[in-house]
This record gives structure tokens, sequence and C-alpha cells, in this order.
């Protein structure tokens, strides 16, 4: 009886340990939801896959944000397509959570900064726009 008790525990704090924040944007009252990744990752992957596939099918999603600059984006998408050997090779959790969006007919966003930008604005404590 004790290890059903445990299992229950273990599978109920397992939900907890996944890293997504969801909270309201104080400007804008929307909701956002943040899912922390590790680049190319599969349990990344699926996880960001499966929260934009959530969000989307409660019409709950009106963007999906990418964590990359347009040049690296588009240099991303240009070598690997989905179905392409590369994507086979290196399939990434920003990809898979674009795809799931377009199919829900969601914009996907990227921010308007190149990386070295960013990165500059970051260190002067500014966010970029998208």
């Amino acid at each position: 009886m004790a290890r059903v008790h445990l299992l229950a525990v273990l599978v109920s704090s397992a939900s907890a340990l996944q890293p997504v924040l969801r909270f309201r944007d104080p400007k804008t009252r929307g909701d956002v939801v943040l899912v922390g990744c590790m680049h190319y990752n599969p349990a990344s992957i699926a996880l960001a896959s499966s929260i934009v596939r959530e969000e989307a099918s409660k019409k709950r999603l009106r963007a999906c944000v990418v964590e990359s600059c347009p040049t690296r984006w588009n240099s991303t998408l240009a070598m690997q397509p989905q179905g392409s050997l590369y994507r086979a090779l290196f399939d990434n959790e920003m990809q898979a959570a674009a795809e799931v969006a377009e199919e829900y007919g969601c914009m996907v966003k990227v921010p308007s900064l190149a990386v070295p930008e960013l990165g500059f604005c970051a260190s002067l404590g500014r966010a970029w726009r998208l």
C-alpha cells in the first residue's frame, strides 16, 4: 500500500517539475506560457510541441514566439526543413513547436533583433520587441 501512495506522489510531483511557467503579462494582460527547453533534446521537443498543441486546441494560442533571431531562424528553416535528413538528425523544439502552431493557423514570431543585438539589449536590461 505504501508503494501505491509513493507512486501517486511521484506522478503528481512529476508535472510540477516540468519547466513550464504560466503568467499574465501586466502590460497586455494576456496569458503567457514559457516553456524551458534544452536545445535538440527529445523530451524538450515533445514538451514544447505538446504545450503548443494543448493551448491551440483550447483556442488559447495567439502566437508561438521562437527563441532565435531572424537570420538564424531562416537559416535553420532552409537547412533542415520538415522531412529532410538534417531535420531527422537535428530535430529541435523550436521548429517542432512552430509547426504545431502553424497547423492550428497561429502565427510564429521571431524577435526582431539579431542575436548580438539581443545580448547588448539584455546587458542594458531592455527586452526586445516582437
